[in-house]
């Protein structure tokens, strides 16, 4: 899982944005990118550290779509599960 720093008020908990973090994730896996629940599972372990509550994953999902639709992050791969949805790859756009 990549390595993401980020200030901590007074409260022991982060300053950091699910979009913000999700950002920060896609930049460090470069071109390779990653999949939606790899993202919030890295998201869920952040927020354990942080004592946060990380939210629903279909709530992470939106995350996603709104990047997407603002051109920061794209689809480039699609993988099939077995006995699951499809696995949709994404990584920054610029």
């Amino acid at each position: 899982m990549p390595v993401i720093s980020v200030e901590v008020d007074g409260k022991h908990r982060p300053a950091i944005k699910k979009r913000d973090f999700t950002v920060e994730y896609l930049e460090e896996r470069g071109i390779e990118g990653a999949y939606v629940k790899e993202i919030y599972d890295g998201w869920v372990d952040f927020c354990i550290r942080f004592d946060k509550k990380p939210g629903t994953y279909k709530d992470f999902r939106n995350v996603i779509w709104a990047l997407k639709n603002d051109g920061i992050i794209e689809k480039f791969k699609e993988e099939s599960v077995t006995n699951r949805w499809n696995r949709a790859y994404y990584r920054l756009s610029f």
